[in-house]
């Protein structure tokens, strides 16, 4: 006659190991994803600034264009966050004058309290070129 001295499963304790390197993977690949999505997003944003306009092209898998006559920008703002000051970069809110009101936002420049002086530099001379006074492109 056979009798039973011990009958039980496998401990889930030993799936200790796997199960936290899959939590781990999961939780990495999600905080790895976040940003990798941004730098898609940011790197799929091309800015232009020319003398006579400002185009801002972005999109993935649609895309959309603006953009603004230099002698309409009105003005010129920077924003910069805590990490975006230590890091130099900020975004450039371009304000049209005009019938549309038009905003532009460049967002993660590199310098731009430099590239905002610079624009407004430009749209001095574009104005000047173009005979336009002030009082005319509002």
């Amino acid at each position: 006659m056979e009798n039973i001295i011990w009958e039980g499963k496998a401990s889930w304790k030993s799936a200790i190991g796997v199960l936290d390197i899959i939590l781990a993977l999961f939780t990495l690949g999600f905080w790895l994803i976040v940003p990798a999505i941004k730098m898609i997003s940011l790197n799929k944003t091309k800015y232009k600034v020319t003398t006579q306009r400002i185009v801002i092209k972005e999109g993935i898998a649609s895309t959309s264009s603006s953009e603004i006559e230099l002698y309409r920008v009105k003005d010129l703002s920077v924003t910069q966050t805590f990490m975006q000051k230590i890091l130099n970069i900020g975004d450039i809110t371009i304000k049209s004058a005009g019938m549309q009101n038009t905003n532009l936002e460049m967002k993660a420049i590199p310098n731009p309290e430099q590239l905002r002086e610079q624009i407004r530099a430009s749209v001095g001379t574009t104005r000047k070129d173009n005979n336009i006074r002030l009082n005319e492109s509002i």
